[in-house]
């Protein structure tokens, strides 16, 4: 985060909490007004009301260090202003309040939380154009990078929600698509699509991506190999029998016959040591990892996740279809409200059923 005028005036300690985009600045904020039957909050309200501040949260309690007993209030506010007001808000509050104080907010590093969000990841779809790779097999065909461009065009302009373009596609570009769709698909269709409509198995696959939102570079890489060995190449027992159910394995007949061979090599599935094993991706592996049952593979990734530092928890909310970030403890006990519903409607059934 780059320094600002509000960082460098509050100093080391009492600084900007948080930086959002389009130069908006949110800030913690406390302060103390004295007397506040006689004076009232109306000072101070009209501060915010005169930046234009965007209040998220209030709270006044009886403050600690009193000098009329029942009459002081200290105040807790969150609120959001523009980043060049931040500095001359909160001198503007020591005018009318005493000990104003920016406190610090565990930082939430920048993810995508909805579906519309993606649309800031676009630019992420260029590493494999033939524009920047020399190998690519269309980089010294003229015609196919135009119509690639085209393309790309399209998908960086597209937001979610508009309607979806409509293209042409020529006679040759059918004709190639229905070859591909009739020999390529099988990955998607054999591997990955019977696995996902089981709900435990989708569960198991969204934890993985939960688990990375947020995460420093290096654990996502240890959950990349993890997403690897286990969702793609993933096996384990199953009546004393060892089973595959990763993608990559269920959709190519050569590498899952191998891999059920005796030419493999074969080890306990521990995230701790699969994380940072060395994956193939040019040929098959020479390494699977086993699980002992997928509950147990399910079980252990998740203790796994739980281990990776974050100052927040995060969940994935079914009607919004967004991911919510569990930082304040107003946020946990709306969950926790929500789940004791459930609970109680489970609860209900069961009795029903019995």
């Amino acid at each position: 985060m780059k320094e600002t005028a509000l960082t460098k005036s509050l100093g080391k300690q009492d600084s900007l909490v948080w930086e959002e985009e389009e130069g908006r600045a949110t800030l913690i904020l406390t302060f103390t007004l004295w007397n506040e039957k006689k004076a009232g909050f109306s000072k101070a309200a009209k501060i915010f009301e005169a930046f234009e501040t965007k209040i998220h949260h209030l709270e006044s309690r009886q403050a600690k260090k009193s000098k009329n007993t029942v009459d002081d209030l200290e105040f807790f506010v969150k609120c959001e202003v523009h980043n060049s007001d931040a500095s001359a808000l909160i001198n503007s509050l020591k005018r009318v309040a005493e000990d104003v104080k920016a406190h610090r907010e565990d930082k939430v590093p920048w993810f995508p939380k909805k579906v519309r969000d993606l649309d800031k990841c676009h630019h992420l779809i260029t590493k494999y154009e033939p524009d920047l790779d020399h190998g690519h097999p269309g980089y010294t065909d003229p015609e196919y990078r135009k119509r690639r461009a085209f393309f790309t065009d399209l998908s960086f302009s597209y937001r979610e929600g508009d309607p979806l373009p409509r293209v042409e596609y020529s006679a040759q570009e059918t004709a190639t698509w229905r070859e591909v769709y009739r020999n390529d698909c099988c990955h998607e269709l054999l591997g990955h699509v019977p696995m996902l409509a089981d709900k435990e198995f989708a569960q198991f696959s969204q934890d993985i991506g939960l688990a990375s939102l947020g995460s420093l570079d290096a654990d996502i890489e240890k959950l990349s190999t993890l997403y690897w060995f286990t969702i793609e190449f993933g096996l384990c027992k199953q009546n004393g029998s060892i089973k595959a159910y990763g993608a990559g394995l269920l959709s190519s007949y050569g590498e899952l016959k191998y891999a059920l061979s005796n030419k493999p090599e074969y080890k306990p599935f521990d995230p701790e040591v699969t994380a940072v094993h060395p994956y193939q991706d040019q040929t098959f592996q020479p390494v699977y990892f086993i699980a002992e049952n997928f509950e147990d593979a399910k079980a252990k990734l998740q203790s796994y996740a739980l281990k990776i530092q974050k100052p927040f928890t995060l969940r994935y909310d079914p009607f919004t279809c967004s991911i919510e970030v569990l930082n304040t403890l107003q946020k946990v006990k709306t969950t926790l409200k929500q789940m004791k519903e459930d609970l109680k409607n489970l609860c209900f059934a069961l009795e029903n059923i019995s």
